[in-house]
């Protein structure tokens, strides 16, 4: 029994955290001058939404959006933003598909 509460407990942090995760990536989104500190931010929370939950690489979209409709202040050609998205996306590529083959297999008693 103290298992099963322990396990329902951490379900519903898990849940308060994937939330705070997805209001502060919007947050960061929202800002008005977009900086390389956000961009590296943003690639970061995406990651560890993924580590909360599977669904969470679906902040990857939302981060190539924003990265191609970045303002031609902050990013002045596409040859730049080309840069920026293949190293945002692949830095969660990357640590998604690590932590996915990297997990250690439960063990059976």
């Amino acid at each position: 029994m103290h298992a099963g509460l322990q396990l329902e407990h951490l379900v519903l942090r898990e849940t308060g955290i994937f939330e705070f995760l997805i209001v502060c990536f919007f947050y960061l989104a929202t800002r008005p001058a977009p900086t390389t500190r956000n961009l590296a931010l943003m690639t970061l929370i995406c990651i560890a939404a993924y580590y909360t939950r599977a669904t969470g690489v679906l902040l990857l979209a939302a981060l190539v959006l924003f990265v191609v409709f970045l303002p031609a202040a902050t990013c002045a050609t596409w040859k730049t933003r080309a840069k920026i998205l293949a190293a945002t996306v692949g830095t969660v590529i990357v640590a998604a598909v690590r932590g996915r083959y990297t997990r250690a297999a439960p063990q059976a008693d």
